[in-house]
């Protein structure tokens, strides 16, 4: 395991090579059948293994049958993690990045370097959208590795105190593992608060999206601010600069604006959404298409789509699942 010491700007806990993140049916005994597997229950997990080759059951399943079907896939001999549970879906995360050509602690970087700019040392000197506030640090939790950066702020001793606790912080299984076992918020709140301030924090999945994304009917790409609305809750298109473009729009059957995405914070290397929809058009489908008309445009120019939120955000989550981005990991900062 490698780790940040000394009070270094950034830090990273590996899994170990050997080691095989820890799903469901891992749980789930996979041995002493009572009889062979029939050849309905054959053609049900092929099923599963050619829907995008991930294995996925989107219903409830006894755990009594989750044996059988660990059984099963092992008589199949299927590679890859057959993930069990009630009404989700958990693509296999570190297969589908691997189509992308990357891996999870590759695009963690990308998302880390799309956030904040960074000094000489490495540590976060600002965000990239200058009306947030930069946090006190920023970790990346993912079933590969812990990834983080410690803030320009920090005095070398809670740097150090920081470093330690994030190096101790252990590796979820996936973010369905991130959401209900968070980290320690005690201690890192101990050691990055030494007044007693009240500290905001944020905890959320962070996503990536499929390759290739198509650019769906409806949508349109901001090209000339004469397109704009001039008044309403997206007026403020009228004045965004070129570091938030691409600006995906959808309108409504009366030509209104609907939904847009856009990008929030960017490099050359990367994006991550901004999503905005008004009020009277949530939960139509208006938003998710602007966020897939955004991302096309993104990846077609070069740069890597991403997408975060926060665990509370209902919404917001839904619009992912509708979407079915891939969460590689979750997000957690103070400050």
């Amino acid at each position: 395991m490698n780790t940040a010491a000394g009070g270094a700007p950034h830090g990273l806990s590996e899994r170990p090579r050997s080691a095989r993140p820890r799903t469901l049916i891992d749980s789930q005994p996979c041995g002493g059948l009572p009889r062979k597997p029939d050849e309905a229950e054959r053609q049900r997990v092929r099923r599963v293994q050619a829907m995008r080759d991930v294995e996925v059951i989107e219903e409830q399943i006894a755990a009594t049958e989750g044996a059988r079907l660990c059984a099963i896939a092992a008589d199949l001999g299927l590679s890859r993690q057959l993930v069990l549970g009630p009404g989700i879906t958990i693509p296999s995360v570190e297969a589908d990045l691997r189509e992308a050509g990357r891996t999870s602690l590759e695009v963690v970087n990308l998302h880390l370097d799309a956030l904040y700019e960074r000094d000489a040392r490495g540590f976060i000197r600002a965000s990239r959208d200058p009306a947030v506030r930069p946090p006190q640090f920023h970790l990346v939790r993912t079933s590969a590795g812990n990834r983080w950066l410690l803030a320009a702020s920090l005095n070398p001793a809670q740097r150090e105190r920081v470093a330690s606790i994030l190096s101790a912080e252990p590796l979820i299984s996936d973010c369905a593992d991130a959401e209900t076992h968070p980290p320690d918020l005690a201690a890192i709140r101990a050691a990055v608060d030494e007044h007693g301030n009240t500290l905001r924090d944020h905890r959320g999945p962070a996503f990536f999206f499929p390759d290739p994304i198509t650019h769906p009917t409806g949508a349109m790409l901001l090209v000339d601010r004469r397109q704009a609305p001039r008044e309403g809750p997206f007026a403020w298109l009228g004045a965004a600069g070129e570091e938030a473009h691409p600006i995906a729009i959808m309108r409504d059957g009366n030509g209104e604006v609907a939904a847009v995405c856009y990008s929030a914070r960017s490099t050359f290397d990367a994006a991550e959404a901004g999503v905005e929809t008004a009020e009277r058009y949530r939960s139509q489908g208006y938003g998710s298409m602007a966020v897939r008309a955004w991302a096309a445009a993104v990846q077609q120019s070069g740069p890597v789509p991403l997408y975060s939120t926060a665990w509370e955000n209902v919404a917001s989550r839904q619009l992912a699942r509708s979407l079915r981005l891939t969460c590689y990991g979750e997000d957690w900062r103070i400050g």
